[in-house]
């Protein structure tokens, strides 16, 4: 199965996989970045169609008509403007963006980022009762994806140790230099292996907490930004004994994930929101201490069942504070 919609700069026509539904692609005619829908929101690509084609301003000579075969063997127009209309505008400043350009000069917007009216104030309470309820709602698919995760840390450290126990027999018997070839080698492959899992933690619990709906096939879809987490993990992570991930950078991974950015924007975008959203995050934080004080009582166990529940809070959050959830 397919998911029909258009492209939101050129209007092409495109089709995307199920497995793609939320998540940003480059359209193949004109480069731009665009979110594909989820199945249930393609009925209002046709209305837009049919009033776009009707529209007194639509020129069939501008357009170039491709057809492609579908898997029931049944011709789809694609219309696809000339390369002389190819010209938009940057949805945030209206500046004029060639084909060419990922990123406006002017204020830096990248394109086919979405756009979200973010709000000024979030309701604390609705995020922690959706949150609750979705934790205990989908409690058994967000356990087995937590040992999942688990079991795989464990590999990727075995893993990881034997790759650095064998670059550093690789350079000899130079003990400082054994030192240091089994720290790169090992901490790289850690690095590499922990992005991959963080990336399908983090698609997983980010489409639960829009549809209402766990596929634990999302958890093992590793396909991503890779370089873009673990370049701003390694900052993320040295900032951790000030505190600053726990409080002001929460939200990274899911902005890198979500809205496919650089990670040192993403750690941008992370502290804008939790400044913006200073007391919020307060009272998330005293909801997290209280609740490992708790697990406390039964360390692997609550160790668990709260991974899970964080993620779900996380989410929910970091949806409320972009203005998707209210």
């Amino acid at each position: 199965m397919s998911i029909e919609f258009y492209c939101p700069h050129c209007e092409a026509y495109l089709r995307a996989p199920d497995s793609k539904a939320r998540l940003s692609i480059a359209c193949p005619h004109c480069g731009g970045r665009c979110w594909v829908p989820l199945k249930s929101e393609q009925e209002s690509f046709f209305d837009e169609v049919e009033e776009w084609s009707d529209a007194e301003d639509f020129d069939e000579a501008d357009y170039e008509a491709d057809y492609e075969p579908t898997s029931a063997s049944t011709n789809v127009p694609v219309l696809t403007p000339k390369k002389k209309q190819l010209q938009t505008s940057c949805k945030v400043c209206d500046s004029v963006l060639s084909p060419s350009e990922k990123v406006c000069k002017v204020c830096s917007h990248r394109v086919g980022t979405p756009i979200f009216d973010e709000p000024a104030d979030v309701d604390v309470g609705k995020i922690l009762s959706t949150s609750w309820r979705l934790y205990t709602r989908h409690f058994g698919t967000c356990l087995i994806v937590t040992v999942t995760d688990a079991v795989l840390t464990i590999v990727a450290c075995v893993l990881a140790i034997f790759i650095g126990g064998t670059a550093a027999l690789a350079v000899g018997n130079r003990p400082g230099l054994v030192v240091f070839m089994f720290l790169i080698a090992s901490g790289l492959g850690w690095g590499i292996a922990m992005s991959m899992f963080a990336i399908g933690h983090m698609r997983f619990y980010l489409d639960l907490c829009r549809t209402d709906r766990a596929d634990f096939h999302k958890s093992m879809d590793f396909q991503g930004p890779i370089g873009h987490i673990f370049s701003g993990g390694v900052v993320y992570w040295s900032l951790f004994p000030f505190l600053l991930p726990p409080i002001f950078l929460w939200p990274f991974g899911r902005v890198v994930v979500d809205q496919n950015v650089s990670g040192f924007r993403g750690l941008w975008t992370a502290l804008r929101l939790s400044v913006k959203h200073f007391s919020v995050c307060f009272v998330l934080v005293f909801v997290k201490i209280g609740a490992i004080l708790i697990s406390s009582l039964f360390p692997v166990g609550g160790a668990i069942l709260l991974t899970p529940y964080f993620a779900i809070l996380n989410t929910v959050a970091y949806l409320h504070f972009i203005g998707e959830l209210e």
